[in-house]
């Protein structure tokens, strides 16, 4: 008996080893299965579609860098938030605030290593990673217990009843779906703006090309601007590996990053306007607003969504301030608001109501404490005031604010001897400002069709009207979506609801800040795109509405519904707009094109954006220094680039240089080696004289010229050829100048102007409606011909062998007699 049970432990001893032994061997074998059937998988595939060529790679490497860029601003972000004594908040807005600083400290370091000139390709990999390895530890931790803490809220969620987790699960899955949609858009590098192409990726494409911040030596007008967003984009064109394609998106991409940032910022705001703990949902309410999936609202790689980032912070650090007026939170105020500032002028419209109502506290509390003069402590609204100290927090803030946001107004100051650039032009008299700068200014800003127009009572009128239908009459070029309203209802509708729901005292101020924002918006520039910085406080108020209306019993429930049923059905197709100009489809449909190019095997071809200007970049050395004639977009240069693009800049008139020689040595003195110019046309904004010398310049002083599109591409030439009659003839409308003889340096009247005929120069020798000009043709170099008035008063064959240099778009040719 006992042999027996011996013998059967051994036996299950070596059953239980040899299923060990198997289990062990599984253990191995399956690892070495999954490799197997991968490779399979791939090696199958390879021969159809190429592994190296999957665009997959390509956007899993923009995500790492952006995810090693965001982790690097947020460290440094948490330790400003902890200097300033803001770490017991919320764990959720410690992290939004902490976010935002960081995005703002980097922008500083990015301006910081750019005036220095220390804009080279190791500081692409330096500065995320000096900023990450910043004593990260207690970023970590603080993470760690914040992810712990969400999940206790996650399990307090399972509690809720079915009709809240229906209404949840629909919310997600609509705000998950239009994140994909936007997403789309991202994915494609075409997708760019006109005016990111024009100055947001210019401006960061040039200062990599120079190896730092250096001012615009024709007075960019819009080099001038706020350009925060630009410096980030600069970090991302620092990028040595891959190709523009690469840079553009990694761009697209942080843009991106920041938008998914303002969400959680939205929620916030949502539930502490309505005195909650969480509403985690409110974030959905942004895509309420439809105009987000449309160009040029929509994420575009521009500056709008990086200035609406901003908005959620600002407002919430201004109710801590005006809760307690504590200095910490005064100077976190007044760091959001620069940073806002910073990306954009518009974004004053964030900063209006709380600058207005913590101005008017700050007298109240003045006048109170005068009143109050015989006790030295007073307490207003729970907070104790001591008269001697309630200034130290706004004085605090207000120089916090000038010293942030002097890498602006300090450096336009020094640079164009004027800190508001463009601007102001009356107060200062800036560096770059040739004769008829102010008159080509005000004419062009005059006449904007963005700004109210008629009288002062006529203008607040129409503003004020247009706090009310801003969303059912669209503010934007016909060419994109036409007159059809896309931008969303919810909040002006909520206007009309809000009076009558309970609960809604909290929610006023939001709504009216908005309304704030809204009036500056259209009494500045109101254009639709520009109203996304407020869309963050539209969607928080949206969210905080809806959920008041949940509360309000099952008739407000059905029609809350239906409401926004409506408000959803109607936005449904806004993405599948054809919208966007530069493409001439929408932006999904450019994106899936894109996808698919793949399969068509277009590998190479699918990288080559932003034609022709990235083949001219290609066609340059790399120390070129190209002029750029009449052209906005200049993204793919690849070089520095000085821009004469006459309304949008001060410092070059070629009508005042008197001669193509002049213009030749001017630009030696710059260093310019390259011309890139429009062939044969003029915008006609230039003067007839300007036009003309510009023309005659790259006749005498360029190469032989290369056609790239529509434009030519010529290098200076180092010998100069003087010319030295520089008569025109003109032969045109009555309406300017009078036919005749002229030097050219007397029609330096710029094309767009209001001037009264009795301001243009007399002729040296007048044409009378039936004089010959045959022999002031023959005594002229350069004729300045208007067919559609003068086609009958030029002798048949008087231009035989003359050369036309362009047709301007006002009608008037210009030719030049020959050698």
């Amino acid at each position: 008996m006992g042999q027996g049970l011996q013998g059967a432990r051994r036996n299950s001893s070596m059953l239980n080893k040899y299923t060990g032994t198997i289990e062990k061997a599984r253990n191995v074998l399956l690892p070495c299965a999954l490799v197997v059937a991968c490779s399979l998988l791939l090696w199958a595939v390879h021969a159809h579609y190429p592994l190296q060529q999957w665009l997959f790679w390509r956007y899993l490497a923009y995500w790492l860098v952006v995810i090693f860029w965001a982790l690097g601003c947020l460290n440094v972000g948490f330790h400003l938030t902890r200097r300033l004594g803001l770490h017991e908040q919320r764990a959720s807005e410690v992290l939004q605030s902490s976010m935002a600083l960081g995005v703002l400290a980097f922008a500083l370091l990015m301006f910081a290593f750019g005036v220095v000139g220390l804009y080279h390709w190791p500081l692409f990999f330096i500065l995320p990673a000096a900023c990450l390895a910043f004593y990260p530890r207690p970023l970590f931790l603080y993470l760690r217990r914040a992810v712990a803490h969400l999940s206790t809220a996650r399990s307090r969620a399972a509690t809720l009843s079915l009709p809240h987790k229906v209404f949840g699960c629909v919310a997600v899955a609509y705000g998950i779906y239009c994140i994909v949609l936007l997403y789309l858009g991202v994915m494609n590098p075409e997708n760019a703006s006109y005016d990111a192409r024009w100055y947001h990726l210019g401006i960061a494409e040039h200062y990599v090309a120079e190896g730092g911040i250096r001012p615009f030596v024709e007075g960019w007008y819009v080099g001038a601007y706020p350009h925060l967003a630009s410096f980030l984009y600069t970090w991302a064109f620092l990028n040595p590996l891959g190709q523009l394609f690469d840079r553009v998106e990694l761009c697209a991409h942080l843009e991106f990053a920041l938008f998914l940032c303002t969400l959680p910022g939205i929620a916030m705001l949502a539930a502490r306007v309505l005195k909650q703990s969480r509403l985690r949902l409110a974030w959905v309410a942004l895509f309420l607003y439809p105009g987000i999936l449309v160009y040029d609202s929509n994420l575009v790689v521009g500056a709008d969504h990086i200035a609406a980032f901003w908005a959620c912070p600002i407002y919430l650090a201004f109710l801590r301030t005006y809760r307690d007026g504590q200095v910490r939170h005064w100077l976190l105020l007044a760091a959001l608001m620069a940073g806002a500032l910073l990306t954009k002028y518009s974004a004053i419209c964030l900063m209006a109501f709380p600058l207005l109502i913590l101005g008017g506290r700050l007298f109240y509390w003045a006048l109170f404490a005068q009143r109050q003069q015989a006790e030295p402590r007073q307490q207003v609204q729970g907070v104790v005031l001591r008269p001697a100290q309630m200034w130290k927090g706004p004085a605090l803030a207000a120089l916090l604010g000038l010293v942030l946001t002097a890498c602006h107004w300090l450096c336009n100051w020094i640079w164009y001897n004027n800190p508001v650039y463009p601007y102001a032009s009356g107060l200062f008299k800036s560096k770059q400002w040739s004769p008829f700068a102010r008159e080509l200014l005000h004419s062009w800003t005059s006449t904007y069709e963005w700004e109210p127009h008629g009288t002062f009572l006529h203008r607040v009128r129409e503003t004020l009207r247009a706090c009310f239908t801003f969303s059912f009459v669209p503010n934007d070029w016909t060419g994109f979506h036409g007159m059809v309203p896309v931008f969303g209802f919810l909040f002006t509708l909520g206007l009309l609801i809000l009076p009558f729901v309970k609960g809604a005292r909290r929610l006023w101020p939001l709504v009216i800040a908005t309304q704030v924002g809204v009036f500056l918006w259209y009494w500045g520039m109101h254009q639709d795109r520009y109203l996304q910085l407020l869309i963050p406080w539209m969607a928080a108020g949206t969210a905080a509405l809806i959920a008041l209306l949940w509360r309000s019993g099952l008739p407000a429930r059905v029609g809350l519904l239906v409401l926004v049923g409506l408000q959803v059905i109607w936005g449904a197709d806004a993405f599948a707009i054809p919208s966007h100009v530069m493409l001439g489809r929408s932006t999904a449909a450019a994106a899936i094109d894109l996808i698919s190019s793949g399969y068509k095997r277009k590998y190479d071809k699918r990288l080559r954006i932003f034609e022709p200007y990235r083949s001219i970049g290609l066609a340059v050395p790399d120390a070129a220094r190209i002029l750029l004639h009449e052209s906005h977009m200049r993204t793919g240069l690849r070089v520095p680039v000085v821009s004469d693009w006459v309304r949008q800049q001060g410092g070059i008139d070629y009508g005042s240089m008197g001669s193509p020689d002049a213009i030749y040595h001017w630009t030696k003195s710059l260093g310019l080696t390259h011309v890139v110019w429009p062939n044969k046309s003029s915008s006609g904004l230039n003067s007839i004289a300007g036009d003309l010398l510009f023309f005659d310049f790259v006749n005498l002083h360029t190469g032989k010229a290369k056609r790239f599109g529509s434009f030519n591409l010529a290098q200076i030439a180092g010998v100069t050829r003087s010319a030295k009659n520089l008569r025109v003839t003109y032969l045109g409308c009555a309406d300017k100048y009078a036919s005749g003889l002229y030097d050219v340096t007397q029609l330096r009247v710029p094309g767009e102007t209001n001037r009264r005929k009795s301001k243009y120069p007399k002729p040296h020798v007048r044409l009378g409606k039936s004089d010959d000009p045959t022999q002031l043709i023959e005594q002229s170099r350069y004729l300045a011909y208007q067919p559609a008035c003068a086609r009958k008063r030029l002798p048949k064959d008087a231009l035989r062998g003359w050369k036309l240099l362009a047709k301007r778009d006002d009608g008037i040719q210009l030719w030049i007699a020959p050698r």
